[in-house]
């Protein structure tokens, strides 16, 4: 039997009566049943969450008896039956609401929207009852219940609540005030408010396992738009080993990738260790790839010994570790509390570990856990295995939860769900309460009233009824609608026996009424010509199933309401005979393979709603076209990597990731990547290792910082000024000093555009050149000094991250200047402002007279003639005079 589940929205006022009400379980006497039976007085009691209420409003109203129904228990027991709820209206008119069933603790909660204004008067209503013990036992593998068997056969009273005056008006009463979730460029981080409501529109979790249903679908949450790297983080020793060894890599064991994929819960990532012997398991931070903590679970889980090759009569050569397998978020309601409980496992064998995700601390183990096929449930997220029997036609439901015993066999504690510290549990037979001594009666002590049926070994099967013999093997399961089967499947590339002619197809329900019963059947005939075929997915919200077609490379729908073929799909490339990949997601099926195609087929009709196609650069790749395969669907994208299991070395050359637009086939961005085991998406990132390199990855919108100045000094009014800044990318990874290394500015790395982002995050990781690029898209604005806001400019900053622009201001005084980018599919948004001040222009220029000339004297004929003579008689003298001296 499953822990209680959380299957209706219970408020802060239930849950207070919750608890308080549960109190009562300890007043009942415990004692045996009485004859004649009593005849029990009754208190109705009745609430509403909010008064007065708007028309159109939604109102939560509670309603409860005094006494708690005395055989709850969990899941056993009986409950109040005939709860009900009479509104009167101002318009004189009266609604009814129920009959309500009540909940263990003998309360229920609903919602009521009144349609007209005016006092109103809400009554609750209990119609008597008879205290019945009821089939349904509280704890599997029990053959009844003693709890409350002194009131079997009690009638509990009929009562009425006071009536309930409640005001509704014709305008709408102020709510809470919400607090609105980030926009697509605001950042945001882990962890995340309670108060604000909504996250998982942006929010999401990477749990692995069962937990991603139809093969990697992730509906919830975002994706990354931009190949931009958050941060890179070494696996082990990767890449080219140079030297005498030339383009080969480092690690041979491509059979035993180093990187199985991670588990990404509450922001952080947790991957075992790809150090050989695989020992242990590491947690890093999803947003900058710090390490939180790593744990050698060496010390503490007992290891795994193995054989080598595939004779298992060898002698043990070699000692490997279990890894970690699965996140698991369980969604817990009792009586004391709900919540999600996050939890590790490691699966190894039939033997289930338990692991603190805080710490990696080993919890507790689960031994004998059946096997068979196993889904998530979407209610509570508890983890359950289907098996079925052929030759005896058993159908039995495994329930993780219901596996661990509650805390206690009777009382409060059969309500309480907690894990068994260092407890080794039978996951089907459990004797944990067996050793416990049988208490002796103490009358007035409730809870401690023990037979020996409450202590029998419990099972962790939910449930095992009979369905029809031969269905076959499980195909599919659907929670609490149905398990589908096929008989055996042809096969011939495998095997020399003689293959079926016909495939039957089966469904069996799965709905608490009607469980094991055969929906329908349906023979099919197989298809001639020596053919393969393989069961792809099966989606009840398209009520359909598909089975591939190996030698024809083609796929069939089949109804899943009655197991008829509705459609054949197109003949895909010939590649894909080596085998086609099936994923589920947007009412569309997506085919991959080695032909290098992406198909998307229509899930109702087969037809092909478009074809992506990975060509072949340089003959590059050995087939022709780089195989895809699907990573992750998520955020309406479809995810594909290029790999191969037993690579020739060198690794060819051109491998990428690809982000498709899954509803368009147009692809969005690529980056080289040779994809090495699973990725995760999780809070908007992808996370996977790249065996080019032997790196982890973190794919992503990283944070941004603007910078902005303008001139120091006071400009006088009409002067143009420059104004110029910066954007820089503040991921984690651009504060490595490699990759700082390569940046023209010291407080980081030039914010790149979208579109060049590939080759520039290839250039600043990857060691390939630098690319031309361009910057990012920055808005100017003012506000002047009478507090009006301006816009300056547009402008795009270059590859260095250096934007500006000249602006001449219109006023004098002090101007704020903002600088904003608004964020892109690679960056979040970020902004900065500066000041400068206008003052006053100079003071017109006075122009400066030029002075009169002075007269100068004239010049005669007369003198001038005078003056030749003079300059002729002395020249004549002097001649003379030296003349006489010779």
């Amino acid at each position: 039997m499953k822990i209680l589940r959380n299957k209706s929205t219970i408020t802060a006022i239930a849950f207070v009566l919750v608890l308080t009400i549960s109190a009562i379980l300890a007043a009942l006497p415990a004692v045996t049943a009485h004859d004649p039976g009593w005849t029990v007085p009754t208190y109705g009691y009745i609430g509403t969450s909010q008064d007065p209420i708007g028309v159109g409003q939604a109102l939560g109203i509670i309603m409860w008896l005094d006494k708690t129904p005395p055989t709850a228990g969990g899941l056993g027991g009986d409950r109040w039956r005939s709860f009900t709820v009479t509104i009167e209206k101002p318009d004189g008119t009266t609604q009814t609401l129920g009959p309500f069933t009540s909940d263990p603790i003998g309360t229920y909660y609903t919602f009521w929207t009144p349609d007209q204004a005016g006092t109103h008067y809400l009554q609750f209503h209990f119609g008597g009852q008879t205290a019945l013990l009821n089939a349904e036992d509280l704890f599997p593998g029990a053959e009844g219940e003693n709890r409350g068997v002194i009131w079997v056969g009690d009638y509990f009273e009929p009562s009425d609540s006071a009536k309930l005056e409640l005001t509704v008006t014709q305008e709408a009463q102020p709510s809470y005030p919400g607090y609105p979730l980030p926009g697509p460029n605001d950042y945001w981080d882990r962890p995340l408010q309670g108060d604000i409501k909504g996250w998982n529109t942006y929010a999401s979790n990477w749990l692995g396992g069962s937990q991603l249903d139809q093969r990697n679908f992730q509906p919830y949450g975002v994706a990354p738009n931009s190949p931009h790297v958050m941060w890179v983080r070494p696996l082990r020793s990767g890449g080219i080993v140079g030297d005498i060894h030339g383009d080969i890599p480092y690690g041979p064991d491509d059979y035993e990738s180093p990187w199985s994929g991670a588990i990404v819960m509450n922001g952080i990532i947790y991957y075992n260790n790809p150090a050989w012997p695989k020992s242990g398991y590491y947690a890093i931070d999803l947003r900058t790839g710090e390490e939180l903590w790593f744990h050698n679970e060496s010390v503490q889980i007992p290891s795994t010994l193995t054989t080598s090759g595939f004779d298992y009569n060898a002698p043990l050569l070699s000692e490997t570790y279990p890894g970690l397998s699965f996140g698991w978020n369980y969604r817990y309601y009792s009586l004391n509390g709900q919540g999600v409980w996050p939890f590790l496992w490691i699966n190894s064998g039939s033997t289930w570990n338990m692991i603190d995700p805080n710490n990696g601390d080993w919890v507790m183990a689960l031994t004998h856990v059946p096997g068979g096929t196993t889904i998530t449930s979407n209610e509570d997220g508890d983890i359950q295995s289907y098996s079925y029997s052929n030759t005896g036609g058993y159908l039995q439901e495994w329930s993780l939860t219901t596996a661990i015993p509650r805390t206690g066999p009777v009382g409060s504690n059969a309500l309480q769900w907690r894990p068994r510290v260092g407890a080794w549990v039978d996951a089907v037979n459990d004797t944990t309460w067996t050793v416990y001594p049988l208490p002796v009666d103490r009358p007035g002590r409730s809870g401690n009233l023990w037979t020996a049926e409450d202590v029998l070994p419990r099972s962790g099967y939910e449930w095992n009824v009979t369905a029809p013999k031969g269905l076959g093997s499980i195909r599919k399961v659907v929670e609490n609608e149905l398990v589908l089967f096929s008989t055996s499947l042809p096969a011939h590339v495998t095997t020399t026996d003689v293959q079926p002619d016909t495939v039957t197809f089966s469904a069996v329900s799965l709905k608490p009424a009607t469980r094991g019963q055969l929906l329908w059947t349906k023979e099919w005939t197989v298809p001639s010509g020596m053919i393969s075929l393989g069961f792809g997915i099966a989606s009840i919200e398209d009520k359909v199933f598909t089975i591939t077609n190996k030698e024809k490379i083609l796929i069939y729908g089949f109804s899943l309401d009655n197991g008829n073929q509705i459609w054949t799909s197109d003949k895909q490339a010939d590649w894909n005979m080596f085998g086609i990949s099936e994923n589920y997601a947007y009412n569309t099926i997506y085919a991959t393979g080695y032909a290098g195609h992406l198909y998307a087929i229509d899930a109702k009709t087969g037809a092909l709603k478009w074809d992506y196609f990975a060509a072949n650069i340089g003959g590059e790749c050995p087939y022709g076209q780089y195989p895809l395969s699907i990573s992750a669907i998520a955020d309406g994208k479809v995810y594909l990597y290029s790999t191969e299991h037993s690579p020739t070395k060198p690794l060819w050359r051109g491998s990428r990731i690809r982000c498709i637009d899954a509803f368009t086939g147009e692809e969005l961005w690529t980056t080289l990547h040779w994809g090495e085991g699973g990725v995760a998406v999780a809070d908007g990132y992808l996370v996977s290792a790249n065996r080019y390199d032997d790196q982890i990855y973190c794919f992503g919108k990283g944070p941004s910082a603007t910078t902005v100045t303008g001139p120091e000094a006071v400009q006088p009014l009409g002067t143009a000024v420059m104004i110029k800044g910066t954007v820089t990318d503040q991921s984690a990874g651009t504060k490595d000093p490699s990759v700082m290394a390569k940046s023209p500015l010291a407080e980081g790395v030039p914010a790149i555009a979208d579109e060049n982002m590939a080759e520039y995050m290839e250039y600043l990781y990857q060691n390939k050149p630098m690319p031309t690029a361009t910057g990012v898209t920055v808005t100017l604005d003012a506000v002047d000094p009478n507090g009006n806001f301006i816009h300056i400019d547009t402008v795009t900053s270059d590859m260095s991250g250096m934007f500006k622009t000249m602006w001449t201001p219109e006023h004098e005084g002090e101007y704020t200047i903002i600088a904003s980018f608004a964020g892109s599919g690679s960056y979040f948004s970020s902004y900065a402002e500066t000041a400068i001040g206008v003052g006053p222009a100079p003071s017109p220029a006075v122009p400066i007279e030029p002075e009169e000339p002075t007269a100068a004297p004239l010049i005669t004929t007369e003198v001038a003639i005078i003056a030749v003579v003079i300059i002729a008689v002395v020249g004549i003298v002097a001649f003379w005079a030296l003349k006489k001296r010779k």
